[in-house]
């Protein structure tokens, strides 16, 4: 370890030059090469150019700092290590602009800007240690789609004069962001935000009720400006986001400021509580900076953006200071400020027309304005009035629309008016049987509530305030009879009614069968008398199905015990019916199938087929015959076929009531595979004759063929069966002799489908 102590001159500062193995400083550079370098309390390190931490081997470089370090150059980081260990040392960045960069984070203590113009981050980086500050000075620092931790939880863990931290990268590459571990602190947090033209925009983050920790607490923030000049505004959006629509469900881009806040907090089970503060630029949203957004600053809220809806948040907007303060807010992730005004109308008073045929009716509605003028749908006509008189009786909609597109509805607004006195006096049944009940009714409606209702017979009912009154006879001649009402005003209606008494005709049937199997076919016989003359029927069977017909023939599809209904009318409308109940039996037919097994492999060497009885119903036998003259009873049979070729198959089962059904299948016996090995060949006579030796059949595939001689070597192979072995090896004849195949191969069908075979034995070569 190289340990600097306190250097200093009144004079001027000089340079330390150090050489060793392991570390090497020059005037414009200190370089450490994987060492331990430690600057006690009250030393300095003054370096003209750049500081380069890096590692050499399994040497770590590191720098214990407990005074200050500073340089005019870029920051640089490479080694494993986080560079500095956390001590109360600063490092000041005094030179123009200057980059903290490297291929690892660097852990700042004490970080303080001074020099002139930015300092940028070209990697994430850490801040504040314990009780460390990050000291802003005058200086900018652009975090260039980076993230500044602050890991000290206190307020003042960042102080500036004039300083502040620019965090507008496009959403493309990331938002710089400030992540500030808070922990479960309560206090007053000023995230000192900046835009690239140096203006102040800080966000103010006041923790009124501390969330609970799942690991390390920490809020992070980012703003994201958009161009003011290019219309529509607010364009491109923040990532994650894909519209500006507002709670009317439109547009709302043209009320909002140009830029967003993305504030989230990390690792809480229970979120912090927090009043915030949101400051902005005029020229975000005023037309001085070419926007065409269209605010009334005083009324700006701050606007959440939440499952693809932005919601408005109450809070209050101080103009004079560009900043919208939220209270008691648990709300985090995308915000933006944007107008907001709740349109809405009310209803005051509706009179009605006073008498009927005028035209003196009011309606009158009260009304919030929402964005810019308001104006006022009434029955499709436009206008500005929140009052309408001499409105003639009717139903009205009344919709208020704002310039944003916002509405709000009063739907089906009625005025009424009062109709003419009128009464219609109506009977159930103008033609009825004999001791069969009527009700006679008197509808009405107009005039002046209540109302007297006389009848002809004597009775009376008074103070009515409904529309009908009805009365119930029991007449046994043809009568006459007579309603007179009475409004309020005297006014009166009469109406008349007359009633016949006739007969009822006489119901019967019967069917030309009563029970059989599904679909059962019934022809039904009417029996019901002439006289008086029936002029319609009309038939219920229980099925869903009905019929007119006098005489009709239906079909019972499904099995079960039905009821049949006949319903007669005689020519003067007198209604009679029967019923009789279980008149129709059906008996449920069986489903004939069945499977069998093998069902696709079966050959004459293997020719044993079973049969399954997969029939459904309550059968009670079963017949099979299998196309070969066999037959069989048996409920699952298993059968031997004695030939090749397609049998056709049929089961026939039957119930106790002996419904029937029957299925047909094609059962087909293939021939046998059949392979033959010949055991001499002559290939060295040149006859032309038993050239080739090789297997020889049908039915088989992936043929292969190996020969060898007495000694085991092997001397031919082929996959060809139409090749074989023509007696040779490597192009030669070979002796006469006895040698050794194997040949395998699978079978294309039959039982013993894709099994594979292999034979060996013994090929004579003869001369």
């Amino acid at each position: 370890m190289i340990t600097i102590k306190y250097i200093k001159s009144k004079i001027k500062i000089f340079y330390l030059l150090i050489i060793l193995s392991n570390i090497s400083f020059s005037q414009n550079e200190l370089f450490n090469n994987g060492s331990s370098i430690a600057v006690q309390t009250g030393g300095l390190i003054f370096v003209q150019g750049e500081v380069v931490n890096t590692d050499n081997g399994s040497n770590i470089g590191l720098i214990a700092n407990s005074g200050s370090i500073t340089l005019a150059g870029d920051w640089t980081n490479n080694s494993i290590s986080t560079a500095l260990t956390p001590t109360v040392g600063n490092v000041l960045l005094n030179g123009a602009l200057q980059l903290i960069k490297g291929a690892q984070p660097t852990t700042f203590n004490n970080l303080t800007l001074l020099g002139s113009n930015t300092k940028r981050l070209m990697i994430n980086t850490f801040v504040g240690g314990i009780t460390g500050v990050l000291n802003l000075t005058a200086r900018p620092l652009d975090l260039n789609s980076n993230t500044l931790f602050v890991t000290n939880a206190l307020p003042a863990a960042i102080t500036r004069t004039s300083g502040y931290i620019i965090s507008e990268t496009p959403a493309l590459p990331g938002y710089g962001t400030i992540d500030w571990r808070l922990a479960n602190n309560i206090g007053n947090y000023e995230f000192p935000f900046g835009t690239a033209t140096a203006s102040y925009i800080p966000y103010y983050y006041t923790v009124a009720s501390a969330g609970a920790q799942s690991g390390i607490g920490s809020v992070s923030a980012s703003t994201y400006p958009t161009n003011p000049a290019v219309a529509i505004n607010n364009r491109p959006l923040p990532t994650g986001v894909n519209n500006l629509i507002n709670n009317c469900n439109t547009e709302h881009a043209i009320k909002m400021v140009d830029r967003f806040w993305v504030i989230n907090a990390n690792n809480y089970s229970t979120l912090p509580t927090v009043i915030t503060k949101f400051t902005y630029l005029d020229d975000e949203w005023n037309t001085n900076a070419g926007s065409t957004n269209i605010i009334i600053e005083p009324t700006l809220n701050t606007w959440h953006y939440n499952l693809g809806v932005w919601t408005p948040i109450a809070g209050t907007n101080n103009s004079t200071l560009n900043e919208q303060t939220v209270t008691t807010n648990t709300n985090y992730g995308m915000f933006t400020l944007g107008e907001y005004r709740q349109l809405s109308i009310n209803l005051v008073n509706i009179d009605s027309v006073k008498c009927f045929g005028e035209n003196n009716g009011v309606i009158q509605f009260s009304s919030t304005v929402g964005y810019d003028v308001n104006s006022y749908n009434w029955n499709s006509t436009i206008s500005s009035d929140t009052i309408k008189v001499n409105l003639l009786a009717g139903t009205y909609t009344i919709i208020a629309t704002d310039a944003m597109g916002c509405s709000d509805t009063l739907n089906n607004l009625t005025v009424y008016e009062p109709t003419l006195l009128s009464q219609n006096l109506i009977a159930n049944d103008y033609s009825i049987c004999r001791n069969q009940s009527i009700l006679l009714t008197a509808n009405y409606t107009g005039g002046t509530q209540p109302y007297i209702l006389n009848w002809s017979t004597g009775s009376s009912v008074t103070n009515l305030s409904n529309s009908s009154s009805s009365l119930s006879l029991t007449p046994i001649t043809n009568t006459f009879y007579i309603s007179t009402l009475t409004d309020k005003n005297n006014c009166i209606k009469k109406d008349t009614v007359f009633v016949n008494v006739n007969q009822l005709p006489i119901v019967n049937f019967t069917s030309n069968v009563i029970a059989g199997c599904q679909p059962l076919l019934v022809n039904f016989i009417n029996l019901s008398n002439s006289n008086p003359i029936i002029s319609s029927n009309q038939w219920y069977f229980s099925q869903g199905s009905t019929s007119n017909l006098t005489n009709p023939s239906v079909v019972f599809n499904s099995s079960g015990v039905y009821p049949i209904t006949l319903v007669a009318q005689s020519d003067s409308g007198c209604v009679n019916s029967i019923v009789k109940n279980n008149y129709i039996t059906v008996y449920e037919k069986p489903i004939a199938n069945f499977e069998y097994s093998p069902s696709n492999d079966a050959d004459i060497l293997n020719p044993k087929i079973e049969f399954f009885n997969t029939s459904t119903g309550n059968y009670t036998s079963s017949d099979w015959t299998f196309g070969d003259g066999n037959l069989s009873s048996l409920t699952n049979p298993t059968h031997t076929f004695f030939d090749i070729g397609f049998f056709n198959t049929t089961l026939i089962v039957s119930t106790k009531n002996n419904c029937v059904d029957f299925i047909t299948k094609i059962v087909e016996i293939k021939d046998a595979p059949v392979v033959y090995i010949p055991n001499t060949f002559t290939p060295l006579n040149t006859d032309g004759l038993n050239d080739i030796f090789t297997a020889k059949g049908v039915n088989f595939y992936d043929f292969k063929l190996l020969i060898f001689d007495r000694w085991g070597i092997k001397i031919a192979e082929t996959n060809d069966a139409l090749q074989g072995w023509n007696g040779k090896y490597k192009g030669q004849d070979c002796q006469a002799g006895t040698y050794v195949y194997q040949i395998s191969l699978k079978f294309s069908n039959g039982f013993q489908k894709g099994i594979s075979k292999t034979y060996t034995g013994h090929i004579n070569l003869l001369n």
